[in-house]
């Protein structure tokens, strides 16, 4: 998970090449951004994006670019960082000179690595809630476990206590276990 946009700068002979590493959400955040983005650098000659979302969505964009030489990459580099929710633009200033499908695949993949080096992230661990409902004298070694992980919970009191926590999924099968045996 990237914790703040990262920007880096690459320049192959004669063409700039502005990386955007961003945190997105959704599809429509992505269209937001690149529209942004183009109303920023009105001059630059394209601007190529990818994106992952931890929906298992993802997608990239050329721009213009031969096709192949752009969005391919720059998904690429995403993936092989196993980031999710978010989005690489590389905007391109034409330097004069062509560089060719090979120079562009790099020159595209060598920005979004850069900004990659440059960006702060933790790593997204998705969790599962669970609910039980338990007597008052199992609540109170239920909690004591959940207590013990450090595992924040939500309580309510009736008849049975009904006793709610989000946590990996491996704690939440131990403790799925463990609340058997009580």
């Amino acid at each position: 998970m990237l914790l703040q946009p990262c920007d880096a700068e690459i320049e192959v002979k004669k063409s700039r090449f502005l990386a955007h590493l961003i945190s997105v959400h959704t599809a429509q955040e992505i269209k937001k951004i690149i529209q942004e983005y183009r109303q920023m650098h009105p001059k630059a000659r394209h601007v190529c994006y990818a994106y992952v979302l931890k929906n298992g969505h993802s997608g990239s964009n050329d721009d213009g670019e031969p096709h192949g030489t752009a969005g391919r990459p720059l998904l690429e580099v995403l993936t092989h960082s196993a980031l999710v929710d978010v989005c690489v633009l590389v905007i391109r200033y034409f330097g004069g000179t062509l560089l060719g499908k090979g120079g562009l695949s790099r020159a595209y993949k060598d920005a979004a690595k850069e900004a990659l080096s440059l960006a702060q992230m933790q790593e997204f661990i998705e969790k599962e809630s669970r609910q039980y409902r338990l007597g008052y004298a199992q609540f109170e070694k239920l909690k004591r476990l959940l207590e013990t992980k450090e595992i924040e919970y939500q309580s309510e009191f009736a008849d049975e206590v009904c006793v709610q926590y989000q946590a990996e999924r491996a704690v939440c099968d131990e403790i799925d276990e463990k609340v058997k045996m009580l």
